[in-house]
């Protein structure tokens, strides 16, 4: 039964997802990795559970009380939240556990020692890496951390355990936009609940479900000053993430505008040694979100397949 199950599964995974592969975890960067990997999911968790005990519990209790507009506002942003994070923790999944791109590798000598492999007229068809001794085709490179080479390696992202390469390339960056959303949203609608519970100006019926607690000076209980600290350490968790989360959306998403990846960037010169992979930004994007992709494809972490890349004339040794 569990084996048909499986089999079932495969299936499902491999029409959504053609031609992907997951990646190993056989090196000792990578086991490490889910350190970080295992913060982002208590973060996610942390900022889940938080929105719904102090923004939406409430809501919930005075339901039958509030108005018809009032409880229509809660429940359109009780789904827009749920489906956020649902997004957010498939699009995470689908960085983790899938190879980011594994290269096509060509049939070349393995023992040359040719960084490059270039034709007549000095353009370079391929590369040739010394570490996995095989050819790989041009934007491909070796990740020390995951030990392997990757087309279009991006970067090797520490908080996904994962390099981001051109498969995972539309899931990576569909996962930092619900991630921002969501994190300014639980940021926004806990904000004046947590102060308020921490300044103790006014009673938290959500916290006690019915019961009123104030925060006074003159008593000291260590269960409040314990929950104190929890809430207020797991929503600097859900600021901190915003922030990062922003920062790295920026950088990315610039990039996929310019079609280049962050690791090209690293070169003074990317504007002009790159040129050639810029088509436009529709085009950009349309390599990475599919050329004729519906909008629900588009902004589903779903497979789509991407435009054919055309080859650079101008990566001269």
């Amino acid at each position: 039964m569990v084996w048909k199950v499986n089999q079932h599964l495969i299936r499902i995974f491999s029409y959504y997802y053609p031609n992907s592969e997951f990646t190993h975890w056989n090196t000792l960067s990578k086991k490490l990795g889910f350190i970080p990997l295992s913060l982002i999911i208590i973060t996610i968790i942390t900022g889940y559970f938080q929105t719904h005990y102090f923004y939406f519990l409430p809501k919930l209790i005075h339901f039958h009380s509030n108005s018809f507009t009032s409880n229509f506002t809660s429940l359109f942003l009780f789904l827009f939240f749920n489906t956020l994070t649902f997004l957010l923790s498939w699009s995470l999944l689908l960085c983790t556990i899938l190879h980011p791109g594994p290269p096509h590798h060509s049939n070349h000598n393995s023992s040359s020692n040719n960084t490059f492999i270039v034709n007549q007229h000095g353009i370079i068809q391929s590369k040739f890496c010394t570490i996995c001794n095989r050819s790989k085709p041009i934007r491909t490179h070796h990740c020390k951390q995951c030990n392997q080479c990757i087309h279009k390696l991006d970067h090797h992202c520490i908080i996904i355990n994962n390099c981001i390469g051109e498969y995972t390339l539309k899931f990576f960056l569909l996962f930092l936009m619900y991630s921002f959303l969501a994190s300014v949203f639980a940021s926004i609608v806990n904000f004046i609940p947590i102060c308020t519970f921490i300044f103790g100006s006014v009673s938290l019926h959500s916290l006690t479900h019915f019961k009123s607690i104030h925060i006074k000076s003159n008593q000291f209980d260590i269960k409040l000053v314990c929950t104190l600290i929890l809430i207020v350490f797991g929503y600097f968790l859900v600021l901190i993430q915003t922030i990062n989360v922003f920062v790295l959306s920026v950088i990315t998403w610039y990039n996929a505008i310019h079609g280049v990846t962050t690791l090209e960037t690293f070169y003074i010169d990317w504007r002009t040694r790159f040129r050639d992979y810029d088509y436009g930004w529709k085009h950009n994007l349309k390599c990475i979100f599919g050329e004729h992709s519906t909008f629900l494809i588009t902004i589903l972490p779903i497979h789509s397949k991407s435009s054919t890349e055309r080859t650079p004339s101008m990566l001269r040794v």
